[in-house]
């Protein structure tokens, strides 16, 4: 059996070229031009260029194939425009079903984590930094800002982060940051805390966007917890964590109290 993999270098792509290897396929895996394609290593697999949306490429691609599996469309960085990423991700989806069925291939398998996005009910969802928008007027005496980053801390269980992080993310993810820093802290209760978390080692989305915010809004006394900031796991240029472990994944975290 000849098989297409498209998705080939995600979590689920590569388990499926290897169930597929082990069954004594042929496989051909899809190949974009941003694809980390070293993630699958030495496998002997061959890689073809194609693109969901692009429907010629993926005719080219299942070409002489009995078999498609798509494990990967189109994921949304953030759900800031869910609706835009659903029809972008739905497109996609269209695209490879019609090719599948335009060059008669046998069998198409679809397996992919976008159909994990659906719309929430009304007021569910919304970006945190447009306040008046979700906002009741009621302080929070508690608020965990897991912040969007380059989730550079945890690339020993995902390594495929090195390849699609570029250098110009730091810099606008520590932006998004600071914006909903600036955003959440008001809505902290007197006496209240604020926890800003990231899975970053990069002291852009760490120490230094903390320093920035305490130095912003000096006039409102923030204060930070004794035993934070904090990076787990300590590396050379972080302070030390004496909860650091030898092989945890990277993390940072500050707890800030409001006055």
């Amino acid at each position: 059996m000849r098989a297409l993999v498209l998705g080939a270098t995600g979590f689920v792509g590569i388990n499926v070229v290897d169930a597929l290897l082990a069954a004594g396929a042929t496989v051909r895996v899809s190949r974009r031009s941003r694809s980390p394609m070293i993630l699958l290593g030495r496998r002997p697999v061959e890689p073809i260029d194609a693109d969901l949306d692009a429907p010629d490429s993926l005719r080219r691609a299942m070409e002489g194939c009995d078999a498609v599996f798509l494990t990967g469309a189109y994921y949304p960085k953030d759900s800031l425009d869910l609706e835009g990423a659903l029809a972008r991700g739905v497109r996609g989806v269209r695209n490879a079903c019609e090719a599948a069925r335009a060059v008669g291939v046998g069998r198409f398998v679809y397996t992919s984590t976008i159909v994990t996005l659906d719309r929430a009910p009304a007021g569910r969802v919304a970006d945190a930094r447009d306040v008046p928008a979700w906002w009741d007027g009621r302080p929070f005496d508690a608020i965990l800002l897991d912040a969007p980053c380059t989730a550079s801390g945890i690339v020993r269980r995902h390594p495929d982060v090195r390849w699609l992080r570029r250098p110009a993310d730091v810099a606008a993810l520590a932006a998004t940051q600071r914006q909903l820093l600036d955003a959440l802290w008001p809505l902290v209760a007197p006496g209240g805390r604020l926890l800003y978390a990231t899975c970053s080692l990069f002291r852009a989305e760490g120490m230094h966007q903390i320093d920035a915010f305490l130095q912003r809004h000096a006039a409102q006394q923030p204060r930070l917890a004794a035993a934070s900031p904090g990076h787990l796991p300590g590396v050379p240029d972080n302070p030390a964590s004496p909860a650091a472990g030898p092989a945890g994944d990277g993390f940072f975290y500050a707890l800030i109290h409001q006055p």
